[in-house]
């Protein structure tokens, strides 16, 4: 019996003498936060310990991160795939999404657990109902290839579109790959250019080159259609016209993990309104050196939107960094709106309030910018 088996076993004793009495509210909190912070040191044995009994008593969060721990072992917490996909499963019941989403990766690859492209589909699609960016990405990924799902180009656009809108980068050069090579329409490199800058503004090198292509063949960027399904799937993409560079063939990448807490891939999930409200301004420069960076858009007003609900939806974090959108020139890859949390004293303070981002809502973007 490992020693992490062990420790299991002394918990349940433990929790079976205590009748099952569930942690209070602000104990549990405090407690997984005192875990977040053992991870981001590096003490992953010390989050082990503490998200163990957390785990064991019901907390679906520290499910997910015992079995993130486990998934990818390090330090002296070694490796236990068959093992975390047991704690995902248990977050996943609960209806955690990044639980769903990473439980859904190891069926998909057969790692924990018997392989299962269909039962990873349906993980995805209950995470992807509920704006988990990644597990929409992957879904669409799992229709364009028809890997648990029947195959369909239109529903692959769809899910990839849906991703796209709420920030994700991967999911916005999917788009632009669908749309500049007519997989589900006809072909238009003025609104594959428009999904291609979003997702080069955050970063993406594929995107970037995409981008970089059109805007040398001289196309003018268009702003994507939003809330728009995509219909008629085109069994062949047409070729590229001569005169324009040739477009990258279109690429099915690996479905993508839900971070570990100290990790940012994923932008935050929130839904973008159908109305779009005065932005918020960006007011006077905050005294702290330091901002926390939550996702970057094309259109100022969608900014304001994505920040209104962010404050909504997080007012504990915004009231020590008040949140703005930022205006940011990227030459000619255009000009972009980001939507930030200002005025953080440190790069540890900013660092803090990622993490507590993160624990909030697994899996959302958080970067620390300098001003």
């Amino acid at each position: 019996m490992t020693a992490f088996h062990l420790r299991r076993c002394l918990f349940a004793l433990l929790f079976a003498a205590l009748l099952g009495a569930p942690f209070a509210p602000g104990y549990a909190a405090e407690t997984y936060d005192a875990g977040m912070r053992a991870y981001d040191a590096g003490d992953h044995a010390k989050a082990l310990e503490i998200w163990g009994p957390l785990a064991e008593g019901g907390h679906e969060k520290a499910q997910y991160s015992l079995g993130k721990l486990l998934e990818n072992g390090g330090g002296q917490v070694q490796q236990d795939a068959a093992e975390a996909a047991k704690w995902y499963q248990r977050a996943a019941a609960q209806g955690l999404s990044a639980a769903q989403n990473n439980l859904g990766l190891m069926y998909a690859q057969g790692r924990g657990v018997p392989r299962d492209v269909a039962r990873a589909a349906q993980l995805w699609l209950a995470a992807a109902e509920k704006d988990h960016t990644i597990a929409q990405f992957n879904l669409g990924l799992a229709y364009f290839r028809g890997e648990g799902v029947a195959k369909s180009q239109s529903q692959a656009a769809d899910w990839f579109r849906r991703a796209g809108e709420l920030g994700l980068a991967a999911a916005q050069y999917a788009m632009g790959q669908v749309i500049r090579m007519g997989l589900v329409s006809g072909a238009n490199e003025a609104e594959a250019l428009g999904w291609y800058e979003m997702a080069a503004a955050q970063g993406d090198k594929k995107a970037q080159a995409q981008a970089g292509e059109l805007r040398q063949a001289g196309v003018k960027p268009k702003a994507p259609k939003v809330k728009t399904a995509v219909k008629t799937p085109a069994p062949t993409p047409p070729p590229a016209p001569a005169a324009k560079p040739k477009p990258a063939p279109a690429q099915t990448p690996a479905p993508a993990q839900t971070p570990a807490p100290a990790q940012t891939p994923a932008p935050a999930q929130t839904q973008v309104a159908a109305t779009p409200p005065t932005p918020t301004p960006p007011g006077p420069p905050a005294p702290g050196p330091y901002r926390i960076w939550l996702i970057s858009l094309r259109d100022q007003a969608e900014a304001g939107r994505y920040l209104q609900a962010a404050q909504a939806k997080h007012p504990e974090i915004f009231a020590q960094a008040p949140g703005a959108v930022a205006r940011s020139d990227l030459g000619k890859a255009g000009v972009f709106h980001r939507v930030v949390a200002s005025g953080l004293p440190s790069a540890q303070a900013a660092r803090d309030l990622c993490r507590r981002l993160r624990a909030a809502e697994p899996g959302a973007f958080c970067k620390v910018l300098a001003n």
